[in-house]
């Protein structure tokens, strides 16, 4: 019997440590998802090329995650480009209080989506026409590729290849691989030196560091209470 074989690049720290936590029974894998705003007379072909540009350029949205048997943990497989599939959603005919209950149900299905990171597409991408001249455009990514400021990174560099695209320029840079900083990390954490210091500071007692004070350091007379409130704008 032949073997099977795979080629790819050892999980991060951190998608190792999201990546068990995805294994519970009926859990659902953790997600990234974006809503953003365009207003403006919009090229949906210039959009959709450089959502292209993008995927090409980075590979961490075009890697999925595969194991062979007997592997716990799997590895990262970057993938042969993707072409992204842009859901199209016009709602220019509704009023803004079903517009809003509409984008509302979008994300939410949007969520509820079962990515297969082992064999599927990374992303999720829909545009909401609400008005002739605006746009929502929806974003969502499992977080085992993306994180808060990834998904930033990803509209602002989409923002950059279809300005590039819109004056017939071209926009080069050359990225760090998210495998290369993987590889980094795993480097890092693996030496003899990290085990000695480990052990280190798993024998020292810190439980005194609480009650430990800088010098003309101000203490606050009362505690104050931190209220969090969310604000949808559409």
């Amino acid at each position: 019997m032949q073997g099977v074989s795979i080629q790819g690049f050892r999980l991060s720290p951190q998608q190792k440590h999201l990546w068990l936590l995805q294994q519970g029974v009926n859990s659902q894998p953790y997600r990234v998802q974006s809503a953003v705003i365009i207003e403006g007379n919009l090229n949906f072909l210039l959009l959709e090329s450089a959502l292209q540009k993008v995927i090409e350029k980075y590979e961490i949205l075009r890697t999925n995650f595969q194991a062979l048997p007997g592997m716990n943990v799997p590895l990262q497989v970057i993938t042969a480009n993707r072409l992204p599939i842009l859901h199209y959603h016009d709602l220019t005919d509704l009023n803004p209080e079903t517009q809003h209950s509409q984008i509302e149900a979008l994300l939410n299905e949007m969520k509820q989506l079962h990515f297969d990171v082992e064999k599927g597409a990374v992303l999720d991408i829909a545009l909401v026409i609400i008005a002739p001249n605006k746009q929502i455009l929806l974003v969502s990514l499992p977080g085992m590729n993306s994180d808060a400021v990834s998904i930033e990174n990803f509209v602002r560099e989409t923002s950059c290849f279809y300005a590039a695209d819109l004056q017939n320029q071209e926009w080069v840079d050359q990225p760090l691989q998210y495998v290369d900083i993987a590889e980094w990390q795993n480097e890092l954490f693996a030496g003899e030196e990290v085990e000695v210091g480990k052990k280190y500071w798993q024998t020292k007692d810190l439980s005194g560091l609480a009650n430990w004070q800088l010098p003309q350091e101000n203490i606050p007379a009362q505690k104050l209470d931190l209220n969090l409130n969310l604000f949808s704008l559409i």
